[in-house]
This record gives structure tokens, sequence and C-alpha cells, in this order.
């Protein structure tokens, strides 16, 4: 019934961001996610200064792997809030997915400077440390992630990952079971502990 009225909002007024953003929820909440990020891209293009929106539209961004997109939209978002850390880290994990590990360890540090307990941003970069064959700077930055969220069930299979990678079963071991009693689902934890 919502989407009704907010249809014919949009019919009588097809720049009212508002409307846009409200059946850009609705369509999220109903899991189609594609008419929703085609809402919430148009709302934040009329009103680029409702934040509210900016990381559920970077997050549907690269949910499609619009990687390239992303960055120069967090880009943007980043010259009208430079102490967005969100954004950074946004532009950050798409660096990452495109491989281009030196751009994404700069915006992740821009990121942990506005924000330096940002667990989620220790973790990125254990990653790509740790992809990058830096096995002790990454369990650095996993120790680091797991000091703000002692509770971080990737961080402790991404440390055994390393862990078993030098051969110390039985830290990797132990990792692994933190990151089961954690997340007692958690079926990358099985496959790396098997």
């Amino acid at each position: 019934e919502s989407l009704n009225y907010l249809n014919r909002a949009l019919k009588l007024n097809p720049n009212y961001a508002e409307a846009l953003i409200n059946r850009g929820l609705i369509y999220l909440n109903k899991k189609d996610k594609a008419h929703a990020l085609s809402d919430l891209e148009k709302a934040y293009k009329l009103k680029p200064h409702i934040k509210q929106i900016w990381h559920l539209v970077l997050d549907l961004k690269m949910e499609i792997k619009d990687f390239e997109n992303t960055i120069a939209l967090a880009n943007e978002m980043v010259k009208l809030d430079p102490i967005d850390e969100k954004a950074f880290a946004s532009m950050a994990l798409c660096h990452q997915h495109l491989n281009n590990y030196d751009k994404a360890e700069l915006f992740y540090k821009k990121a942990l400077v506005i924000k330096p307990d940002y667990a989620d941003v220790y973790n990125n970069m254990g990653v790509i440390l740790q992809d990058q064959g830096k096995l002790e700077e990454a369990l650095e930055a996993f120790t680091k992630a797991l000091a703000i969220k002692p509770d971080y069930a990737d961080v402790y299979n991404n440390m055994g990952v390393i862990l078993q990678d030098q051969g110390k079963l039985e830290e990797a071991l132990e990792a692994f079971t933190k990151a089961l009693a954690i997340k007692p689902d958690y079926a990358d934890v099985y496959n790396n502990m098997g």
C-alpha cells in the first residue's frame, strides 16, 4: 500500500528525493536491490546532503561489484564530508577488490585517522597484508581488530589461516575454535580446519 502512495507522489513529482528514499527503503526491505539502488542513487543525485542514504548506496553498488563507480561516488561524498570514515573505508574496499593494494591501504589509513577504533578496517588491512605475504603485519592488524571487537569471528578465521600457513597448527586450531564459538555455523572455518 505504501508503494502505491509513493508511486503516485513520484508520478506527480519525479524529483521528490524523500519519496525516492522511502520507496528505495521499501524495495530494499522487499529484497529488490536493483530498484532500491536505482531510487536511492537518484535521491542522492537530487539531494547529496542527505547523508543517511550514502552508505546504503555505496553498499549496494559494491554488492553488484561496480567498484569503479563506487570509488567515484565515495570520492564525491568525501568532498561533501571529509571526515566520513565509512566513505574512505568503502573506497579502500573497492580498491582492495580491484587489487590496488597501495590505494586500498592509503584509504584504510585515512579511515583510521578519523576513527582509530574501526575494527573492520583493521580486519581488511590484515587481509591486504596477508594477500601480499606480509604475514606478521597482517597478524598485527588482526590483533588490533580483536582488541576493539573481541567477538569478531572473521578475524579469528583470518588469523587461523595465517597461523596454519606458518605451520603453527595448534595456534591455528585455537583461532578457528574461537571463531566457531562466536559463529557456530561458519562453514569457511570448518573448511579451513579440515
